[in-house]
């Protein structure tokens, strides 16, 4: 009886050293979706949405998790205010029931929102440098010379235009065009179109009126 209870006690521990082996601990980054946001509505912060997330159980389970994350999801009130504070359900990682989550972190998220505004800039284009010797410059066309574009409205009220990286004139001796891409101001901003066609139209200088 004695070596039978051995030999239980033998086995019962090599399970449980088995089992805690099988069981392991993992950090995975859970994207946060955001449902029921007004289209005239932008999320200022958090910038990223995405929280991370401590979880606990058999590996081979939280091997697949950690291929594929889970993720929360938030719903927005209908009535929307400036701020809104929501607490992460656990219940949305949909996990299975042997994995246990450890810590979400944070476990809460503030929003920020803004109103989404559109506007009409115009278009400015630098000029650096001087057209060739002999010639002067007569006219910069741009087209379009103003640009619709769309963003929170912190960031686009305080604007009157909008840029593009300087055209060089260095050595032009003829009409020259380029295409140059809008560089927009604040990272909510997006335009109708991207960028603008620049042309630079020169001609001669009058020779110098010779003597008798």
């Amino acid at each position: 009886k004695l070596k039978l209870l051995s030999i239980f006690i033998a086995v019962g521990l090599a399970v449980f050293v088995s089992s805690t082996r099988n069981f392991s601990v993992i950090t995975v980054v859970a994207p946060i979706g955001v449902k029921n946001l007004p289209d005239d509505r932008v999320i200022l912060m958090p910038a990223d949405l995405q929280v991370q997330v401590t979880l606990r159980g058999p590996s081979f389970l939280l091997t697949r998790v950690f291929g594929s994350p889970p993720r929360f999801e938030i719903v927005l009130p209908d009535k929307l205010e400036a701020r809104f504070r929501a607490a992460l359900q656990i219940s949305d990682l949909n996990l299975p029931a042997s994995v246990q989550v450890e810590k979400v972190q944070p476990p809460e998220i503030e929003f920020v929102f803004d109103r989404l505004i559109e506007t009409n800039l115009k278009v400015e284009v630098p000029l650096v440098g001087n057209v060739a010797p002999g010639f002067r410059l007569d006219k910069v066309e741009i087209d379009p010379p103003n640009v619709l574009v769309s963003g929170a409205a912190t960031e686009l009220r305080p604007q009157k235009s909008v840029q593009t990286p300087p055209f060089v004139l260095q050595d032009i001796n003829a009409t020259t065009q380029e295409e140059l891409r809008l560089k927009l101001p604040g990272r909510f901003t997006r335009a109708r179109k991207e960028s603008v066609l620049v042309r630079i139209h020169v001609s001669p200088t009058a020779p110098p009126q010779g003597g008798n």
